[in-house]
């Protein structure tokens, strides 16, 4: 009994403080408890819906009700991945009909969960738009992105004042070593993902200088070899056709090496990592195909659904946004990357480039 009256006061405050939040975030959002029994709105979910936290407290079933018959497995499909704890965030679109409105709006809702092991009181927080590409809508607004910047930068001042600290308790001999080591390990750590976060808001800008695809990748290939040769993993490069010239840039090499990352978590006891490449024709344009194959002694320890989830883990390695970053990378400048699992030690990454037109063939 006392441990639920704690987790009551708990949430109690967590709601009281996240208020404050919510009125200051330039879209519309929401902190739920699981349960979805307690909420908390800001003005625009409220002017975006016409109901208000009560009406939803004194009635958890009306927002499913409000949800056109059709769209209500899709809503409750998504929140039962976050209430499972299983998943960290889950998207859904569906029609909603407002208070005192004769037609319903599309909504979509990202959900993300703070939740953390063994902790009974954590909350959900809903992002709300009208728009049919609502994701991108929210992660490439500007005030989203000086929030953000902004947020990142309070981040790293607080934990560079913390890091000095700590140097100077372990200077003092007032902090064991171990301790320091472990606690500078937490804020490199987040420093790394403020970091990604950063990279994937402002992209540095594109650099459009032409070159063999080929020397791109074995550029990559070398600068990585140390670290894939300790792990076991044996490297083969198979340039199956001449390659044009293509504009590639930093931007390839940098969403190329992450894939090594990924690597590297892929086959932790070592394994064949084949990179192939040809060149192919759909209809009157020819693409650039790179195939990046791995295949594992054991097992991938990966879906293909979650391969490019956010803070995805991966033997004991957290991936951070190591493949949202490559694949936002590839999307802007070059063409599309997907992931097939075609067996359950064999997962292949293709990378489709388009050559423009005119792009000359290497003799």
């Amino acid at each position: 009994m006392r441990a639920k009256v704690v987790n009551n006061l708990q949430s109690d405050s967590e709601f009281a403080e996240s208020r404050f939040i919510l009125s200051r975030l330039p879209f519309a959002a929401a902190l739920w408890s699981p349960d979805r029994r307690r909420c908390a709105f800001n003005g625009s979910v409220s002017r975006l819906l016409g109901f208000s936290e009560s009406d939803f407290e004194k009635q958890s079933s009306l927002w499913i009700e409000r949800i056109h018959p059709q769209d209500r497995d899709a809503f409750s499909a998504a929140w039962k991945q976050i209430q499972s704890g299983d998943h960290d965030y889950a998207t859904c679109h569906y029609r909603f009909l407002p208070r005192h409105q004769p037609t319903q709006i599309h909504v979509g809702e990202f959900l993300f969960s703070n939740a953390r092991q063994q902790d009974e009181s954590h909350t959900v927080w809903s992002l709300y738009t009208e728009e049919p590409n609502f994701e991108e809508d929210i992660l490439e607004s500007a005030q989203v992105c000086d929030l953000v910047h902004g947020l990142n930068h309070e981040i790293g001042n607080s934990l560079q004042a913390i890091k000095g600290e700590i140097d100077l308790l372990l200077l003092a001999g007032a902090l064991p070593a171990q301790n320091a080591n472990g606690i500078s390990r937490g804020i490199e750590r987040i420093s790394d993902l403020t970091s990604e976060l950063n990279e994937y808001l402002a992209p540095v800008a594109f650099d459009a200088k032409r070159e063999d695809p080929a020397t791109a990748v074995r550029r990559v290939l070398e600068a990585n070899a140390e670290r894939l040769n300790e792990r076991g993993i044996r490297i083969a490069l198979d340039i199956k056709d001449s390659l044009p010239a293509l504009p590639l840039g930093a931007d390839f090499q940098q969403a190329f090496k992450r894939l090594i990352d990924l690597s590297l978590a892929l086959l932790p006891s070592g394994g064949d990592l084949r990179i192939e490449a040809r060149l192919q024709r759909v209809r009157e344009s020819r693409f650039l195909e790179l195939q990046v194959i791995h295949v594992s002694p054991s097992g991938l320890a990966v879906e293909e659904s979650e391969i490019f989830r956010p803070y995805l883990k991966v033997n004991h390695h957290r991936i951070g946004l190591t493949m949202v970053i490559a694949r936002q990378l590839l999307r802007r400048h070059f063409g599309k990357i997907i992931f097939h699992k075609e067996q359950r030690n064999r997962g292949v990454f293709s990378i489709s480039i388009k050559i423009p037109s005119g792009g000359a063939v290497h003799e």
